[in-house]
């Protein structure tokens, strides 16, 4: 005749998942990429000399002349015009339309390479000599509209709150404005971008 063992109990009383020992392994892979491929790109418009990637950063850097006006990509039309009236500001429709990376007319584009909405908080701080005149002045454009302006004056700074879906990106151009300087200047202009989620 057969014996048969019956073992019972509760799971109260043995503990959900009780286990002797176990081990498992898990592995991250970690790419630092340039600023075109980053979770927050940040894509040169591959027309401009002045405006490209060194090292992997973005990197805007040029020398302007005395008396001049320089304009570094496309400001959307009927948008705001730093210098009215003294220079023929360049315009486009919708100078941030990336639907061929080739058309972007912005100086430089902003994409949420994320799955997440990121709530875009862009600084410029703007740093000159105390005699300095040299003006900057930044648009933020997404499409047909400008969504934002940020104006260097008087040695101080602006901030532009910018909301951002995913998939999405805003095109940034800027203008360098030294009309009436006639010697040279030394000016620093550092734009600081952070991104959080909504």
């Amino acid at each position: 005749m057969g014996t048969s063992l019956a073992l019972s109990g509760s799971a109260a009383a043995s503990g959900v998942g009780a286990f002797t020992a176990s081990t498992m392994a898990r592995s991250a892979e970690i790419s630092v990429v340039d600023d075109t491929d980053g979770l927050i790109g940040l894509v040169p418009n591959p027309d401009l000399s002045t405006v490209g990637l060194s090292d992997g950063e973005l990197q805007f850097d040029p020398d302007i002349n005395v008396d001049s006006i320089y304009q570094f990509g496309a400001f959307v039309e009927g948008g705001t015009d730093p210098t009215p009236g003294t220079f023929d500001l360049v315009t486009a429709p919708a100078p941030s339309d990336r639907s061929g990376d080739s058309s972007l007319r912005s100086a430089f584009a902003i994409a949420n390479n994320t799955a997440n909405t990121k709530q875009l908080d862009c600084e410029v701080g703007f740093r000159r000599g105390d005699d300095a005149d040299t003006r900057v002045f930044f648009q933020f454009h997404d499409d047909g509209s400008q969504t934002g302006s940020l104006l260097t004056a008087n040695g101080g700074g602006r901030t532009l709150e910018y909301t951002l879906s995913p998939g999405d990106h805003v095109g940034v151009s800027f203008l360098a404005n030294a009309l009436g300087v006639s010697e040279p200047e030394n000016v620093s202009v550092t734009l600081s971008i952070s991104a959080n989620a909504t």
